[in-house]
Order: C-alpha cells, then structure tokens, then sequence
C-alpha cells in the first residue's frame, strides 16, 4: 500500500470490465478510426496472398499441387477469353471507311497573301522568301515544276531549265536573291523584295508564252 509520509494511503478498486468497456468507447471515437484501404490496394494485397499460396502448392507438392495447377490452369484460359473478346472490341470495322486527310498544299494565292502580310509588317525577308514560294508554286500549277517536300532550289531550277528554259535566267536570279537573303542571313530590303517580284513576273510570262 502506498504511504505518504508515515501516512497509509488506500489503493481504489478497479473493476476489469468496466476498464474494457472504458478502452472500446475511447476507441470507438472517431479520432482513432482508421479510412478503409481503397479497393485496388486490397485487390493486389489478396492477388499476392493468393499467389504466395499457389506458389507454395507448387513447391511443396502434395494434394495442393494438383489445385494449385487447376487454379493456374483456369487463368490462363479467362485471360485467353478476355484477350479474345476485347481483341474483337478493338478491332476496326471492316464496314468503315477510314480517310485519312492530307495536309493541303499551299497554292500561289496562299503565298502572295502571306507575302503581302509580312510586307505590310516591314518583314523584308520573310516577304520575300514567301514570294519565290509562290513563284515555284505557280510553276507547279502549270505543270513546269512538281514540288515535293525536300527539293532544293537548285533541282528547282534545273527543272525549269529543262521546261521552261525561256525563262531560266530569270529564275536563276530569283534563286540567287532568295539564297542571299534565306541562307545568307540578309534580312533584305524593299527594294529586293520588289526585285523578286519583278523577276517572277518575267518567269511567268514566259511560262505563258511557252
């Protein structure tokens, strides 16, 4: 018995149950509640409870055994029967049509517009390389030229030597004044974006001649 001093102090009776029923109502509370395990962390925690058995069925052998390799047996045929049916869902519908849609090539029209809007900005180079793209537009719409992504200036030119060579030195300056300005870095003035338009110009009167 505890003293304090020479003084005896009583020790209180304790009744057990009553202590239990104190400890469930504490915990009970909802500070002490524990949020449920989502769905998915407690499906792989039972696939890897239940792979660790047939695991064990497999190496320990016994009757399990024979479970064990039904069990496996029945998942490889349900993912063969799934893979199955939504391999169909996924496939395309012989019925349907599928198109796809080209990028449309720009034509001369579209070039002179963009040209005149970087005119109108003071955008002398770009002005001027969207200029020789509508020149070579043009000759592509007439049939002189084919464009094709990737071609550079001097196959270009070569091809008007051969179709148009009316017109050869003309474009053969054009080429040389986009060159100047596109690859040289130039940022090129009013005056050379005149001048490409000029010989242009002269490329496609010749074209109509031709």
């Amino acid at each position: 018995m505890p003293s304090v001093g020479s003084r005896l102090l009583p020790v209180p009776d304790f009744d057990p149950q009553h202590v239990r029923d104190l400890t469930k109502r504490i915990l009970a509370e909802s500070q002490f509640h524990q949020p449920p395990k989502p769905w998915l962390q407690r499906l792989n925690e039972w696939l890897s409870r239940e792979l660790d058995r047939l695991f064990n069925a497999f190496v320990t052998g016994g009757s399990e055994t024979a479970i064990a390799w039904l069990i496996a047996a029945a998942v490889v045929v349900l993912a063969a029967v799934l893979l199955r049916r939504f391999g169909r869902r996924l496939q395309r519908d012989p019925g349907v049509r599928v198109e796809a849609t080209p990028r449309r090539r720009w034509t001369s029209s579209d070039w002179k517009k963009e040209a005149a809007q970087h005119r109108k900005a003071g955008e002398w180079r770009e002005a001027i390389r969207c200029s020789y793209r509508a020149l070579i537009a043009s000759l592509a719409e007439r049939g002189i030229v084919e464009e094709v992504p990737g071609r550079t200036t001097r196959e270009y030119e070569e091809l008007v030597r051969r179709h148009l060579p009316g017109g050869i030195s003309d474009f053969g300056s054009a080429t040389e004044l986009f060159e100047a300005v596109w690859y040289g870095h130039y940022d090129g003035s009013g005056t050379d974006d005149d001048r490409m338009r000029e010989l242009g110009d002269r490329v496609l009167a010749a074209a109509s001649r031709s």
